[in-house]
């Protein structure tokens, strides 16, 4: 019994440790190594991965990431998803990699500029 519970108490203090910079937990780069342009590198990313017609465009209910202004106006939302994950969707068969989380995550850290 004794051993059950210290399984249970092992599982639990586990999976309560978490990240306070989502940076940290994913080993991403220092931001300003990092050079990022909304027009070359995010909008291609957000175009590939999010603006598809299924997903994050008009009438889909879904939050229209179809222009610069509505892709920055949730550019925090954004990047928290990526990097934990959870955008895009594991069953949308889509991934970003490293590098495109990065970018994103430098790109919001930096004001989300339209350049």
């Amino acid at each position: 019994m004794k051993k059950i519970l210290w399984i249970a108490i092992t599982l639990v203090t586990s999976a309560s440790c978490t990240y306070d910079n989502l940076e940290a937990a994913y080993g991403l780069a220092d931001c300003e190594a990092t050079e990022v342009s909304f027009h070359d590198d995010i909008k291609e990313i957000i175009a590939t991965n999010c603006a598809l017609p299924f997903c994050h465009v008009q009438g889909t209910g879904l939050p229209d990431f179809s222009t610069y202004e509505k892709i920055a106006g949730k550019a925090s939302l954004i990047k928290f998803q990526t990097l934990s994950g959870t955008m895009p969707p594991p069953l949308s068969d889509r991934s970003l990699t490293t590098a495109e989380v990065q970018k994103i995550a430098c790109w919001v850290d930096a004001g989300a500029p339209n350049n």
